[in-house]
């Protein structure tokens, strides 16, 4: 038995757009999957989608400026936002009802979690802002849930690329009450969405069959990666933790998803489950300026955490 806990990155909107589905229907489907196979999810949040369709709009037209691309690493440099997710045709104007989207989640009996307002990049953005931003999305997702826990993970599970970002933030969130929901079990389920969306639009069914395929194949084979991986760095089975995104194409396939892990021997278990694990109590401490999972941390320190 493998026991794992769903979680879901970038509530409540990832990626383009389904041509054929609001997002709304999008949300809805991936809901309808999850409580179909009886899975409570975590999603994690950035409340930055919720802010108004003005600010946006802002962003947008600085970004449309000549080197306005420039003008957005200059303002991650300054410290002001990370404007870049929400600057790119990623995310259309906001919409009114993306908190609704949050609020039919919660009303499902699904969870959230906090992944920063802004989704900044730890490696691009002064510390202060960064902690800021996890601070004002608490307060955002505590609108939405007063008994919400506090509980992050960290933007393109980028954890710091120097000593002190790493040791900054994690001493604010530890003295904040913060627990960090790491990741053992990913597949890069965002990237493709693109191709998908692409496929749908020009009609052609059986390429958009051939991606799904593709894509359950390589999520058996991740599974099976980090079980066995799991197991040679702890020299014990772990409870694992899967990162998606809500995307439109994980949403279509996240019903066959769930059904290929079940068959696999998956015990779905909450993300509170997967975490009292104490394999999530080491600190691999390892500076990367790209995401790893925590397997991957786990092996890049270069020590086996055997019981």
């Amino acid at each position: 038995m493998i026991e794992m806990a769903v979680t879901v990155d970038d509530l409540p909107v990832h990626g383009i757009a389904h041509p054929d589905l609001s997002r709304n229907q999008v949300a809805d489907m991936a809901i309808a999957a999850l409580t179909k196979h009886n899975v409570r999810a975590c999603g994690f949040v950035n409340g930055g989608q919720l802010a108004s369709p003005e600010v946006v709009r802002v962003l947008k037209a600085v970004h449309r400026l000549p080197g306005g691309g420039r003008i957005g690493r200059v303002l991650c440099r300054a410290g002001v936002l990370d404007p870049r997710p929400y600057l790119s045709r990623q995310f259309p104007d906001v919409k009114l009802e993306y908190r609704a989207i949050l609020e039919r989640w919660l009303a499902a009996g699904q969870e959230l979690g906090n992944h920063g307002y802004w989704h900044s990049n730890i490696n691009l953005v002064p510390i202060s802002t960064f902690t800021t931003g996890i601070s004002k999305n608490q307060q955002l997702l505590l609108t939405l849930n007063r008994k919400q826990d506090k509980v992050f993970r960290y933007p393109y599970l980028r954890e710091g690329c120097t000593a002190e970002q790493r040791r900054s933030v994690r001493s604010y969130l530890d003295k904040n009450g913060y627990k960090i929901a790491q990741v053992t079990v990913s597949f890069k389920d965002w990237t493709w969405n693109r191709p998908f969306v692409k496929r749908i639009s020009q009609g052609k069914v059986d390429d958009v069959h051939r991606i799904k395929a593709a894509f359950l194949k390589v999520a058996q084979m991740r599974l099976e990666w980090s079980v066995n991986t799991a197991q040679q760095l702890v020299g014990r089975p772990i409870k694992h933790i899967l990162l998606l995104h809500l995307s439109s194409f994980t949403a279509s396939v996240l019903d066959e998803l769930l059904s290929t892990y079940s068959a696999m021997g998956v015990k779905f278990i909450t993300l509170e489950e997967a975490m009292s694990d104490p394999v999530y109590t080491i600190d691999p401490n390892v500076l990367s300026e790209k995401g790893c999972t925590f397997l991957e941390q786990l092996f890049l320190s270069e020590r086996c955490y055997l019981d």
